[in-house]
């Protein structure tokens, strides 16, 4: 298949690079799900071939603590692969072992677990399709709780403003707790 506007014969592509060291298993899923995986339903494979890598993982040394996604991030992954597979090629998915090179564990290696994980979801059969308003729900609800954190910390921060610190009790703190949440409503447009 091809999506649209991309020309049949060129190559395709979604670049998307996570920045910095340190672990993002959350930025990881969210380029996954807004950018990777609707521009791969877009395309309309008639075959999806995964080349499986683990080497994300947080586990493994290889990726010098970038990514640190876990087993649950790449059954997830895999779940959303074989719905797209399930959408456009009739459930063709062919998964090839790629890597993941931290092969030492305590009892299983995170190799181990994450190559276990994958197979166990690929193992069991729906007929689940990918769903772009599920990306849509999942984006609106993220946002929702990312806002609701900032409003929290704001209120607290304003709290501890006002008060230098001070534990407060009574009216005095619902009324300092009410100040805080009305302030904090104009983080929704930051």
């Amino acid at each position: 298949g091809t999506a649209e506007g991309v020309p049949p014969n060129g190559p395709h592509a979604v670049n998307v690079g996570i920045p910095g060291p340190g672990r993002k298993p959350k930025l990881w899923r969210r380029y996954w799900r807004d950018a990777i995986l609707p521009a791969l339903y877009a395309f309309k494979p008639d075959v999806l071939f995964v080349s499986a890598g683990f080497d994300a993982h947080r586990r493994d040394e290889l990726n010098c603590g970038y990514v640190g996604v876990t087993e649950p991030d790449y059954a997830w992954l895999t779940r959303e692969l074989v719905k797209v597979a399930n959408s456009c090629c009739q459930g063709r998915l062919v998964s090839v072992l790629e890597g993941g090179y931290r092969t030492q564990g305590y009892g299983v290696s995170a190799f181990a677990r994450s190559v276990a994980t994958h197979v166990a979801e690929l193992a069991c059969p729906t007929r689940a399709t990918y769903d772009v308003a599920e990306a849509v729900v999942e984006r609106r609800q993220e946002e929702e709780a990312q806002r609701r954190r900032r409003a929290e910390h704001y209120s607290q921060q304003l709290q501890m403003h006002i008060y230098g610190g001070k534990t407060i009790e009574g009216d005095t703190a619902a009324i300092a707790s009410a100040a805080a949440a009305a302030a904090a409503g104009c983080l929704r447009w930051l």
